[in-house]
């Protein structure tokens, strides 16, 4: 496990999320990407194809695309395109926010879409805030796939 998804898991479990292992459980499904690897966006927009009938079963699933391909510019004409019921984007510079944009989508029931392009500052504040998370969990960042539901 990559420590962008120990982080991932960390703060979704701090919402009160659990992981489970079916997406039909889920109530939140997140794809970390890493654009770097071969045939990654088109992975990506299969997988979020899939995940179309599990957002028309339960409104108030929140998919989302985060990481490195949600970080590039265009991206998101592409996403929407592709995949219209993915309703959270962000990209590499803005995990922190993570909380807020759930929180922002459960409570107005609109899409968030955020990409920052300036990283040093949101870096930073990353660092100072999770330094200790951040040196328990060095690893690689590939595509990761991550499904989550409330505990109940």
């Amino acid at each position: 496990m990559n420590m962008i998804l120990k982080l991932y898991l960390e703060f979704l479990e701090h919402m009160d999320y659990d992981r489970v292992d079916e997406p039909q459980h889920a109530d939140v499904i997140l794809v970390n990407t890493c654009c770097i690897r071969e045939k990654a966006e088109s992975k990506v927009l299969s997988f979020l194809g899939e995940m179309k009938a599990y957002a028309k079963k339960n409104p108030r699933l929140i998919v989302g695309v985060c990481g490195c391909m949600a970080q590039q510019k265009n991206i998101l004409p592409i996403i929407n395109k592709a995949a219209p019921h993915v309703n959270l984007v962000f990209g590499t510079h803005n995990i922190l926010y993570l909380q807020y944009y759930i929180d922002e989508i459960l409570r107005t029931g609109h899409p968030v879409y955020r990409i920052f392009l300036k990283k040093k500052k949101v870096w930073l504040v990353l660092l100072i805030q999770h330094a200790s998370i951040l040196l328990k969990h060095w690893s690689i960042l590939f595509l990761v796939v991550i499904i989550f539901a409330p505990i109940v």
